[in-house]
């Protein structure tokens, strides 16, 4: 998993243990954790706080057909709780041929267009 943080214009790379693979089958039920751990409950959705989290199920980037979905998670500005959706496309499978699962991002940006900077240099 990648965590990219924003304000501090870093990332790290964390390691999704293999109980959690088993625990938490796929990549909606891994971010719904992983939200669970990281953003307290009274976080505001809105806030730098707040994570949002991009990933791909274990099928994306294989031949399964229907198999490329990516999961978006965070805490919804509109319900003030848990937020899944998911969108077909590449993005899923290209995540993972570069390597990673899924993708953090946390924090505010000090400048709009450094962000998509950080995350293309990655």
């Amino acid at each position: 998993m990648l965590v990219v943080d924003l304000s501090r214009e870093k990332y790290n790379v964390r390691d999704i243990k293999s109980a959690d693979y088993k625990l938490f089958i796929g990549s909606r039920g891994l971010q719904a954790n992983y939200l669970w751990h990281f953003v307290p409950s009274h976080t505001n959705p809105l806030s730098p706080e707040n994570y949002i989290f991009f990933g791909a199920g274990p099928a994306v980037g294989t031949a399964i057909p229907t198999a490329g979905q990516t999961i978006v998670t965070s805490k919804s500005p509109a319900t003030n709780m848990y937020f899944k959706s998911n969108t077909g496309g590449h993005f899923g499978a290209f995540l993972r041929f570069s390597g990673y699962d899924i993708v953090a991002i946390h924090e505010r940006a000090s400048r709009g267009p450094y962000t998509y900077m950080l995350i293309m240099k990655l």
